[in-house]
């Protein structure tokens, strides 16, 4: 009996261990996957890179410092896109502002980051919203010599009404079996590249009044091929609907190389 105890206690242990992996919780090691030996490092080593937004933030912001060689901090609320401040939940957007506009310095990098692409879609005045917060938020920052990234949105894959994606959906060490109601149907690539189009005018200011700000656009990592899955038989991509599995080796160090593209590719004159 007090063998069986103590099995039962050293599977309920590993099992709890390898939750708290699967999550992103800033974790150093992977489940199923072998990590490259010389994973990616900043490009801009001597840059705070300062991520602004919502739980989206929190992804972009968890890669880098997974990666150990960011300087990194975060400026987010759950739920609230970055240029939205209309409720008292999100209210705390105007100090991250000012707190980002007074803290980032000559060659630090700003990313502004959030989950947005559905708003815009039921309501396109949404898009004159994100206008209008750049064109007060981003001349402080220019003028300063900072490095600021509009990442585009990347898919969600869930439908209502339907369980899973995320964690459950891959096969790992610990998780021989994928439960029966995890759901990895994905959307096709074309459906999302004319949703993201509801985007364009917001791209069209940023070129013609900011034009040294980056564009970072991750779609073609998330979604290699026709369609966008959450989980594929090679990789994992998501954690549930729309946050990326960071817990992927394979998948941080292809958005850390894309980043660091980014940022070492042709700049406009004067950035």
């Amino acid at each position: 009996m007090i063998a069986i105890a103590k099995g039962i206690l050293v599977s309920v242990a590993v099992a709890s261990f390898s939750i708290l992996l699967g999550t992103g919780l800033r974790a150093r090691f992977y489940l199923g996957e072998n990590r490259s030996i010389n994973p990616p490092q900043n490009v801009s080593t001597l840059s705070t890179f300062h991520v602004v937004g919502d739980s989206h933030a929190d992804d972009t912001y968890n890669l880098l410092l997974n990666n150990g060689s960011f300087e990194v901090k975060l400026y987010s609320i759950s739920g609230c896109r970055f240029y939205y401040s209309g409720s008292s939940k999100c209210a705390g957007n105007v100090g991250h502002t000012r707190r980002v506009i007074s803290n980032a310095q000559k060659g630090d990098v700003v990313i502004f980051t959030s989950h947005y692409l559905p708003y815009i879609i039921r309501d396109a005045s949404e898009v004159d919203d994100i206008i209008n917060y750049l064109r007060s938020t981003l001349p402080p920052l220019v003028k300063k010599g900072v490095t600021i990234i509009y990442k585009l949105p990347h898919p969600e894959v869930n439908t209502p009404n339907k369980e899973g994606t995320g964690l459950i959906c891959k096969r790992e060490i610990f998780r021989p079996v994928i439960n029966e109601k995890c759901f990895v149907e994905g959307v096709p690539k074309k459906i999302f590249l004319a949703k993201i189009k509801s985007i364009n005018p917001v791209i069209r200011f940023l070129k013609h009044e900011f034009p040294s700000v980056l564009i970072w656009n991750i779609t073609n990592i998330t979604c290699p091929g026709e369609s966008c899955f959450p989980v594929t038989s090679e990789k994992q991509y998501l954690r549930d609907s729309s946050h990326l599995f960071l817990t992927s080796s394979n998948l941080s160090d292809e958005l850390v190389h894309a980043l660091n593209k980014l940022l070492a590719g042709p700049r406009i004159k004067g950035q």
